[in-house]
């Protein structure tokens, strides 16, 4: 591939930790293809080098904030989504790759 990337993230917002990776992956794939994300969807999940979504910790607190600031849809690492499952008021989508969740969104 003959693309160079540079992630900025804009004022304010100070990502911790590797929980943002899934939705950097996504920011990238759909502005190369042009595809949207609904608004209504958060990503989130640890890339491992494979594409593997590895658990994040405190994926419930992030799950039950998002759903209180109007998400309706969180794609997540299986794993979160599993333990998750019943108790957040928004639909929770489980995936094991990078390549899962671009299916989710495409």
């Amino acid at each position: 591939m003959n693309q160079d990337v540079y992630v900025n993230v804009v004022g304010g917002l100070k990502p911790e930790g590797t929980s943002t990776d899934l939705a950097v992956a996504l920011a990238l794939y759909t502005s190369f293809r042009g595809v949207m994300i609904p608004a209504d969807t958060l990503a989130l999940g640890e890339v491992g080098l494979t594409g593997e979504l590895r658990s994040i910790q405190n994926a419930d607190k992030i799950v039950k904030e998002a759903a209180r600031l109007g998400i309706k849809r969180v794609i997540l690492p299986k794993r979160n989504a599993e333990k998750l499952a019943g108790t957040s008021g928004v639909k929770l989508v489980g995936v094991s790759t990078v390549r899962e969740a671009i299916a989710e969104i495409s």
